[in-house]
Parts: C-alpha cells; structure tokens; sequence
C-alpha cells in the first residue's frame, strides 16, 4: 500500500463520505415513508392497489439498483415530455435523481418489511385498538 497515496486523496474522501451520508440519510428518511405507504396498500383488500404495491415491490427489488439510477438519469431525460415539464427541474440534477433512486429502492424494501410486520398482527389486538 501507498501511504502518501492514500493521505493525498484523504480529504476528497472525507468530501465524499459527507455526501454519502447524505444521500443516505435523506433516502432512508423518505423511503420509510414511501415503504410504509405501499405496504398499507398490500395489505388492502382492493386488488387493483395489491396488485400496484406488490409489482412496486417486485420490479424494485428485482432490478439492480445501478441500473434503477441509470433508468432514471439517463433514461428519464430522453423522454421529451419531462424535459419540457415541471419535473425536468428535479430530473435534470444528478443528486436529486439518486435520492430518488435510493428512496424507491429502500421503499420497496421497507414495503415488505412493513407488510409482514402488519400481517404478523392479530385481528384481536386491532379489534382491542379500536
């Protein structure tokens, strides 16, 4: 190992480390409420909102999530339609299209996660709430 290599790239690094975090913080944050939405939605009765959160959940969790941020970066941005709308403002910036991406990844997860923990209640203790 280089050691002046290394303490010569220290503080980008550290520059790096605090936009990890970052990233990391502010997706987690959002992805546990966007979890906890659809996995209110699986445990609905309605089908056409089961079908939406546990297809969310699959494609999510199915794909990798590199190619998530590319389909979002790059793919999102050749369709004209939302460079000329509203959302080019949130899409056309990288850092916001990763906190998207990490925030749909982890909300995918997190559905599930929420959803065997909602499905793991009794009725009675629901019954005992109201």
């Amino acid at each position: 190992m280089d050691l002046d290599f290394m303490l010569e790239h220290l503080p980008r690094l550290l520059k790096a480390t605090k936009l990890t975090i970052q990233l990391t913080l502010l997706s987690h944050f959002f992805g546990i409420f966007v979890g906890i939405f659809f996995a209110i939605l699986r445990t609905s009765k309605n089908k056409i909102f089961y079908y939406i959160s546990y297809y969310y959940s699959y494609i999510l969790r199915g794909t990798p999530l590199l190619v998530q941020i590319f389909i979002i970066y790059f793919g999102l941005a050749q369709l004209e339609w939302i460079r000329e709308s509203f959302l080019w403002v949130f899409l056309k910036e990288p850092y916001s299209c990763a906190i998207l991406a990490f925030t749909l990844n982890t909300g995918a997860y997190s559905s599930e996660i929420f959803r065997s923990a909602f499905e793991t209640i009794n009725k009675g203790i629901v019954e005992a709430a109201n």
